[in-house]
Parts: structure tokens; sequence; C-alpha cells
């Protein structure tokens, strides 16, 4: 799968470094100059380069993500250490890979 995820600024920058490390395209918010910009503004960006943004704001999904939007990695695993998210991302990624291949425009990580 050949995408880039666009890691919103509620999420740590290390998890680009997470992506990037399995053979992905990742960027961070802050790394594209939206730190302070709006959900609307971030997802553009990753509209514009058929992204993914990985978010823990369910507003990306109010947004819309029906296509031209871009797809959604919803992080639904509450106040947890970044150990555990990127634990549980590093076990659920073959799966939110293929969900998002087959057609998916929103995956939840529980």
């Amino acid at each position: 799968m050949a995408a880039l995820f666009v890691c919103d600024v509620n999420l740590p920058p290390r998890l680009v470094a997470f992506f990037r490390e399995r053979n992905f395209e990742a960027v961070h918010a802050y790394g594209a100059g939206l730190e302070t910009a709006g959900d609307k503004a971030i997802w553009e960006f990753a509209r514009d380069r058929d992204g993914i943004v990985v978010t823990k704001d369910t507003d990306f999904v109010r947004l819309g993500v029906a296509p031209p939007g871009p797809r959604v990695l919803l992080v639904c695993t509450g106040n947890c250490s970044n150990k555990t998210l990127f634990t549980k991302l590093d076990e659920a990624l073959p799966e939110i890979v293929a969900l998002f291949e087959t057609g998916n425009r929103v995956v939840e990580l529980h």
C-alpha cells in the first residue's frame, strides 16, 4: 500500500518514525507546518496527497471521508502510554493496511 500517513497534532511525533521503520511514508502535522492549523487544513493536506489521517479526533470522520476525502485511522485507545500505543498499532497494522486496501475509508484502532 502506497499511502502517506498524516499524524494529527494529538498524537506523538514519534509516530512518524514508527511508520517509516515499517516502510510507509509518514509526516506529522508539526513537520508539515500544520501545528496550529485546524482540522480542515489537515484534512485537506491529507486529501491532496491521497493520505490517511491518523488521529484521535472524531471530527475527521464528521468532515467526510467519501472520495475524494482522505481515509482516517481513528485511534480509539483512550489515554495510554506511547509504548502501549505503538504495541497496539504494531499488532494491528497488517489488518489496518488490509482494510484500507479493500476500500475501507475509516478504520478504528482499539
